[in-house]
């Protein structure tokens, strides 16, 4: 080898340390950054919680939201993509030069395709916080003329500049690495008389660098110092001289020269190498490394630099969501405005907690798709399907408030608590809800006319004109079972209005009502369609399906316990415990048996009677603000639990955040 080669590869072995014990602690975070962004590898489950996940048979699921993000920063940039532009900057700047320029560095850029190259370097630079492209120079066919291009670097960690650059550009970079796998039979043909030993130095992006069938080697770029010579003549034009160009030259063509000094310059080289020898070297045309950085927010702290990506400080939101438990996304959630779907439930919405209070939901897991669900049954008859790890908060024998996973429910000895009455403001409403609800189970459904006994028929009279209705006469509607009407007028526009005749059913406006305005409209439908017998619970009968669906969520927004039924002639029957008075009927009231209290242990919960694994369907949870982490799911009002991502996360350990 000849002592300048080696001299060369001294110096570029020497560097090359210093680059990779500047640039390490940056490349490792970037490399994390990468495998975090696209979940390869361990991706977004730290390594001892996947372990520990898998071991249990619990699922690890990504989510990743963050390519969205990244991927929405490259949509951009292709929509408004920077461009070169040549400016003269004095007076005496050529506007026309200018132009060509442009034009020149536009046709480069074609030809490069450089636009890839761009998009390459800025989602590294996004993804990772650090990016590249470069410069290369290639004889044109049939040509002795170089062409210049554009090219990307795929492998960002490949590159290796000077790490005592301080411009954000690393014009003033000293020197720099561009790291390669060659395979050895290319690397042989390319240089049949190099021994195929690889480049020395730390270990780096490749690991150990040693491989079966590749050999590394590295392009080497580095800035020569050399002196210039420059003459200023009397026409104020700056010459370098140096080859042909001599003073005496100068002067035999009859200029002057004013003034001259010397400049400290230097000449970019190039060489490609391995850990042996120098393969290849040429001087570089440019004054700067043709190795442009294309890097994220550069931040110096205590003296050490550090370059951050747009993923790094989204991981630990990241890894949240992964750790989301959830519900089906077609779980229907009581909202105060009525039902809707859990999927159409967002962070800003409210619903309610166990306590019937409206909460704020604060956080919302993405659409998942698990490989398993849930289906839970309870003795009301309601369901709720939930993946494994969905929390809920059961009554366990003397324990209760025990915060368990779909997975550990014991349908022997396990119930939920019921919600409470939900706490809503009153409403206005143009029909009183006794007298909706007296006309609901005894009324015409084509007028807005109540039927009644006759024994009874006077005291439902007095009720309703205590509400405000103004009634006709009464009339006798069947004289056979000694049955009246109530005609009530001036009030049959807001029955069309709510869609009431020939269509019975609740609004959800009275579903939604005050706790009184709804206690006013169950103790309707009681006087009319319910019964009461001395020791018994109370029962209310309807023989349409819809009144009957309507009933049981008025039971749940009033915190009231019912078992239901359907009998052979098709009738709908709801049996109740009653803990205050249902009924405005006198004879009805009088039978009530009103000494219960709520907290008997059989009237205020939900057994889990049945539980059975299903296919996997789309699922998703949502986080509430309120006190004890609960909130109401499916049509039964189930109170079920946030999230278990906050549990599981603090009992991370080590869990890097």
């Amino acid at each position: 080898m000849k002592k300048e080669d080696k001299d060369i590869l001294d110096l570029a072995k020497e560097r090359y340390k210093i680059a990779c014990e500047g640039w390490d602690d940056v490349y490792k975070e970037a490399s994390n950054d990468l495998k975090f962004v696209y979940d390869i590898d361990e991706g977004q489950w730290p390594p001892q919680i996947r372990a520990a996940r898998e071991r249990d048979g619990r699922p690890v699921t990504t989510v990743n939201k963050l390519q969205k993000f990244v991927r929405q920063l490259r949509g951009d940039l292709q929509q408004n993509r920077p461009r070169v532009k040549v400016i003269p900057v004095d007076d005496k700047g050529d506007v026309q030069m200018a132009e060509l320029y442009s034009g020149l560095i536009r046709q480069i850029e074609y030809l490069s395709s450089a636009e890839i190259a761009y998009d390459t370097g800025y989602m590294h630079a996004v993804s990772c916080s650090v990016g590249y492209f470069r410069l290369i120079t290639q004889f044109g066919e049939n040509s002795f003329d170089q062409d210049i291009y554009i090219k990307r670097i795929l492998n960002p960690l490949s590159v290796r500049l000077d790490p005592s650059a301080v411009e954000f550009t690393f014009e003033d970079a000293k020197y720099g690495f561009i790291e390669e796998l060659v395979d050895k039979k290319e690397f042989k043909k390319l240089y049949p008389k190099a021994a195929v030993t690889d480049f020395e130095g730390k270990k780096s992006l490749f690991g150990d660098w040693l491989y079966k069938d590749k050999v590394r080697v590295v392009e080497y770029f580095y800035k020569e110092p050399v002196e210039k010579k420059l003459v200023q003549l009397s026409t104020r034009e700056v010459i370098e001289l140096g080859g042909e160009v001599t003073k005496e030259d100068i002067e035999a063509k009859g200029f002057t020269i004013v003034q001259e000094r010397t400049e400290q310059a230097h000449q970019v080289k190039w060489c490609r190498m391995n850990g042996a020898e120098v393969l290849e070297k040429a001087d570089w045309a440019g004054k700067y490394i043709p190795i442009i950085p294309v890097l994220g927010d550069e931040i110096v702290v205590e003296g050490k630099k550090y370059y951050l990506s747009l993923a790094r400080g989204a991981k630990g939101p990241q890894e949240m969501y992964n750790y989301w438990a959830d519900l089906s996304i077609k779980t229907m959630i009581c909202t105060p405005n009525g039902w809707d779907t859990l999927e159409n439930i967002h962070i800003g919405d409210s619903v309610f907690d166990e306590k019937g209070k409206p909460c704020k939901v604060i956080g919302e897991s993405p659409t998942l798709n698990k490989e398993k669900s849930y289906k839970v049954m309870f003795s009301n008859g309601s369901f709720v399907v939930a993946s494994a790890d969905h929390l809920w908060t059961v009554n366990r024998g003397s324990e209760c408030g025990k915060v368990i996973q779909t997975r550990d429910i014991d349908i022997d000895n396990d119930s939920i608590s019921l919600t409470e009455p939900l706490d809503l403001p009153e409403k206005e409403l143009k029909i009183p809800p006794y007298v909706l609800g007296l006309w609901l189970s005894d009324g015409n459904s084509r007028y807005t006319e109540i039927f009644a006994h006759k024994k009874t028929v006077d005291e439902l009279a007095g009720y309703l004109v205590a509400d405000g209705c103004i009634l006709s006469p009464k009339r006798i509607a069947c004289k056979e079972t000694e049955t009246y009407g109530l005609y009530m007028r001036g009030i049959r526009k807001y029955f069309v209005n709510y869609g009431l005749l020939n269509n019975k059913h609740i609004p959800t406006d009275y579903l939604r009502a005050s706790h009184m305005q709804r206690l006013e409209l169950l103790r309707g439908l009681m006087d009319g369609d319910g019964s009461c017998r001395s020791g018994h619970q109370v029962r209310f009968a309807s023989k349409s399906n819809q009144l009957a669906s309507d009933f049981s969520e008025l039971l749940y927004t009033l915190g009231l316990k019912g078992n239901y039924n359907q009998d052979k002639d098709g009738i709908n029957h709801f049996y109740f415990t009653a803990y205050m008075p249902v009924f405005k009927l006198k004879y009805k009231l009088e039978r009530q048996i009103t000494g219960r209290k709520k907290n008997e242990k059989q009237s205020c919960r939900y057994r889990i009677v049945f539980i059975e694994e299903i296919e996997g369907i789309p699922t998703k949870c949502i986080t509430v603000d309120s006190p004890n982490s609960l909130f109401l799911a499916g049509d039964g009002m189930i109170p079920t639990h946030n999230t278990s991502a906050t549990e599981t996360v603090a009992l991370a350990p080590k869990s890097p955040f």
